[in-house]
């Protein structure tokens, strides 16, 4: 005998009295009970404690600037755009480690805050020396 039936298990549905309906989950004698699965649940306190704490709202902003004038006669062109974004997350977490039941390992309360910001910027100038003769510049930063 090999598999289902040498466990005794039924190794098709027609050999549980010839009903043919599948086992529901979780009603037994078939399924372990919900009740049996959400135990582990009620074990943690149900304490919630929000606490209210003051920061700049995350956003981004970014701007742009060109003109052109009239230097020495000829066109002189400029373009320049900048951008600043920043956010801040906060987390406070559990880690704990259990090698047994009723043996912690470790138990820590960890707060994790991070703030980030990101700033760039584009800057190009033109001088056209004559109609058809452009002199370009660019450069950037990031």
């Amino acid at each position: 005998m090999h598999g289902a039936s040498a466990r005794g298990a039924a190794g098709s549905r027609r050999s549980r009295g010839g009903r043919g309906r599948a086992a529901r989950r979780g009603s037994p004698p078939y399924g372990t009970p919900k009740t049996n699965l959400a135990a582990p649940a009620r074990l943690f306190a149900d304490v919630w404690s929000p606490t209210s704490v003051h920061t700049l709202p995350n956003g981004s902003y970014a701007g742009t600037y060109g003109n052109e004038w009239k230097v020495l006669g000829h066109a002189f062109g400029l373009i320049a755009s900048g951008t600043f974004g920043r956010s801040f997350d906060d987390r406070k977490e559990a880690q704990r480690l259990f090698a047994s039941g009723g043996d912690t390992t470790y138990d820590y309360a960890v707060h994790r805050s991070t703030a980030s910001a990101q700033i760039g910027a584009l800057t190009a100038l033109s001088y056209r020396l004559a109609p058809d003769t452009p002199c370009t510049c660019a450069a950037s930063f990031s």
